[in-house]
């Protein structure tokens, strides 16, 4: 075990202490620090108005909080049917389905491009389907728009909204001192947020500390924005996780 490695754990909450938990349990030592909260956004009057009007044969789930969320405006069991096919964009999404007791798809990839490869959204078989993305508010418009000009009928439910929390100036400093070394990030906005945070990008952050991110994409992102130590874990799950930061042993 290697006493350097510092971890700063930058997932929302509840999913920051859940990985803290795994990760002091693999006697990994760590800070929670969440960028993000998450709140519903939505109504079951909404979703249910939008569920009879697309009659959705394939719904999308992006994040485990869409699924989170989405059930709790609305129970997902009544009204997904059997025949209705379900894609997680990761794992941990997916578990999250498996927990209501629903099987989803899950690409190798987990972003928009690992999905756009599963079989059921490929041409022609996506052609005239009735398309659900279940989501936050906002992000990359890719998956629906390359959908779209594969003849789907697309539609979007915003089941929550992220609200950034705010982080004391020249928190950074306070982090190098502690010397963090390595932080865990799964999403692209949060990458952009903490990017911010760390401006300018010093020797430090780009060249001492390690990013462990679930994506190509977000790594790609990384590196345009001037990080060089970028890992990339298979998903987003904890397990993922503690398996890449216990490899930089």
């Amino acid at each position: 075990m290697s006493n350097s490695l510092y971890v700063l754990n930058t997932r929302p909450q509840p999913a920051c202490w859940q990985l803290q938990q795994a990760l002091d349990n693999a006697s990994i030592k760590s800070i929670c620090q969440p960028l993000l909260e998450y709140q519903a956004n939505s109504s079951s009057k909404v979703l249910k108005s939008l569920v009879n009007e697309v009659k959705p044969n394939i719904v999308i789930f992006i994040s485990q909080a869409a699924v989170d969320f989405t059930n709790n405006t609305w129970p997902l069991h009544d009204w997904l049917t059997p025949e209705t096919t379900l894609i997680a964009v990761g794992n941990k999404t997916r578990d999250a389905l498996k927990t209501l007791g629903l099987q989803a798809i899950c690409p190798k990839r987990h972003d928009s491009e690992g999905m756009l490869a599963l079989s059921p959204l490929s041409s022609p078989y996506i052609s005239n389907s009735n398309v659900l993305i279940i989501r936050g508010n906002g992000g990359r418009e890719h998956l629906a728009t390359t959908l779209n000009a594969r003849g789907a009928n697309v539609h979007y439910f915003e089941s929550y909204q992220r609200n950034w929390l705010n982080i004391p100036a020249e928190q950074d400093k306070v982090w190098k001192n502690k010397q963090i070394n390595a932080m865990v990030i799964t999403s692209e906005s949060q990458l952009i947020r903490m990017v911010e945070l760390l401006s300018p990008v010093n020797d430090y952050w780009a060249n001492k500390c390690t990013f462990v991110v679930p994506s190509k994409r977000i790594a790609e992102t990384g590196h345009s924005l001037g990080l060089r130590n970028i890992l990339i874990s298979d998903g987003a799950n904890d397990s993922a996780i503690v398996k890449t930061l216990k490899g930089m042993e």
